[in-house]
């Protein structure tokens, strides 16, 4: 079987003072990889100052889109909100939505995810760039 690159989600946090916070390391993390034909593992690592949690889920397809979908819809309800998302999708550009403006997004963002999870391209070797003259 190739090797494939993950589905990442960055859930980049507020800083105590309401701007966006600056450390990386302390956003959450969802990392999604494929095992085989309709079977990912998802990883959720939560970041604190205390350290982090990690949880991690063996998924189907479908389980994994409404496990995804779910992850959407509490960030919009959530009182206090992590500012962004960015998402890193295999063959795709890296996108990064304000959490305010995910909801309208989710049915694009949920389409994408799945048509990566049915095609999921294979890793690539990279060209080597021709030098110019």
């Amino acid at each position: 079987m190739p090797a494939h690159r993950t589905i990442d989600f960055r859930f980049i946090r507020r800083s105590e003072t309401g701007q966006l916070q600056h450390d990386p390391n302390l956003d959450d993390m969802l990392k999604i990889s494929k095992l085989g034909e309709n079977l990912v593992r998802c990883v959720y690592t939560e970041r604190s100052s205390d350290g982090s949690m990690v949880d991690v889920s063996t998924l189907t397809y479908q389980q994994c889109l409404v496990y995804i979908y779910r992850v959407f819809n509490l960030l919009t309800i959530d009182e206090d909100p992590f500012e962004s998302v960015q998402l890193f999708l295999p063959g795709y550009p890296t996108v990064l939505l304000r959490v305010e403006t995910l909801r309208t997004n989710i049915p694009w963002l949920l389409e994408a995810i799945a048509s990566t999870c049915t095609q999921w391209p294979a890793i690539g070797r990279l060209q080597q760039q021709q030098p110019t003259t």
